[in-house]
């Protein structure tokens, strides 16, 4: 990405072998492509784009040392967002018009709009070494699904949400039947993509877990706010907490309000999709996923009878929780954290 987005500043200032000086011409002609609704239209594509940082909660759990770990790693997030995602997007967004014919119109990478700037600029070569960026990042994607998928239903499986099969593992760690399952499902849907109508059904799927993303994001900042109020209403101290947030609670409520806005962004277009008259097809095609959720959030309910709210105050905060501390603290306290620990893993098989 370092690389594209030198050589794609180079394209604009004109330096490429084809082509004269872009600069902001494009930004300049239209700033919003088809208006605001167009603008708002490319969130759901944003968000699905966007979507897996939050797996660095999954793999704390099978770190060595997460208290040092999960800091670094989150830490750096921000970073390759911005650096992968908002300017390589400002990068092409300058050398890609938003008319070109291939950018929707093309097959495969090919509508790749970073593949469509080096044709352009007369930069096959960069072209075809982009499309090889492009196969290995679908690997890398598919994965880190493969990991999270299992380890959900990992987790589902011990709260007796999923089958107790999905509870095992080998020496190493691996659930097979969480990645078993995972992979055929995704490898089942991957052959939707040679059929002609692989594009429409992939727009459905890329809608479906846009917003299942910002349920997920949304319930997370919410998660975050309600423990850290019921961890100061049970009169513990924010110090004794393995890692803490420097943007709380500020960056907690925004991410809240942010997801809830964009939800009610998804209603819109679904209901005024852009370019189409208003049908019950286009609605459940873009919003099916909040019907879903609220269909099993009150199967659940009614299942599990469990409460719809908790009163902080009451709320446990140790059960099922895992107690960390750097090798200097578990040899200087060795009896009280195997207390702790003991504590722990009793109440996770209570």
């Amino acid at each position: 990405m370092v690389v594209v987005i030198i050589s794609f500043i180079v394209i604009t200032a004109g330096g490429a072998p084809e082509g004269d000086a872009i600069g902001f011409r494009y930004w300049n002609a239209e700033p919003f492509t088809n208006g605001f609704k167009g603008f708002l239209s490319v969130l759901p594509t944003c968000v699905f784009s966007m979507a897996g940082s939050e797996n660095a909660a999954l793999v704390a759990t099978e770190v060595a040392n997460p208290r040092r770990s999960v800091p670094k790693a989150v830490g750096s997030i921000w970073v390759r967002l911005a650096l992968f995602y908002i300017l390589g997007s400002l990068m092409m967004t300058l050398c890609v018009s938003p008319h070109d014919p291939n950018l929707f119109g093309g097959s495969g990478s090919n509508a790749s709009p970073f593949v469509i700037a080096y044709k352009n600029a007369g930069i096959p070569a960069m072209a075809h070494i982009t499309n090889a960026v492009i196969f290995v990042s679908v690997v890398s994607t598919g994965s880190i699904s493969a990991y999270g998928g299992s380890r959900l239903l990992v987790g589902l499986a011990h709260v007796q949400m999923a089958p107790p099969i999905f509870k095992r593992a080998d020496k190493t760690g691996r659930p097979w039947a969480g990645y078993i399952l995972t992979l055929t499902i995704g490898g089942a849907l991957a052959y939707l993509n040679v059929s002609h109508t692989g594009a429409e059904v992939f727009s459905w799927l890329s809608s479906l877990v846009s917003l299942l993303t910002l349920f997920g994001w949304g319930m997370i900042c919410l998660s975050h706010l309600r423990f850290r109020y019921a961890w100061k209403l049970q009169e513990r101290s924010d110090p004794n907490l393995p890692w803490r947030s420097w943007a709380y609670p500020y960056a907690a409520w925004w991410g809240l309000i942010s997801c809830t806005i964009m939800v009610i962004v998804e209603f819109y277009l679904s209901v005024w999709p852009l370019g189409e008259r208003p049908s019950v097809k286009n609605f459940f095609a873009n919003y099916v996923s909040v019907v879903a959720v609220i269909v099993i959030w009150t199967g659940a309910q009614l299942w599990y009878r469990g409460p719809i709210w908790v009163n902080a105050a009451q709320i446990d905060l140790d059960a099922c929780r895992r107690f960390y501390a750097d090798h200097e603290d578990e040899e200087s306290h060795p009896p009280a954290m195997q207390r702790s620990i003991k504590r722990a893993v009793g109440r996770l098989f209570e």
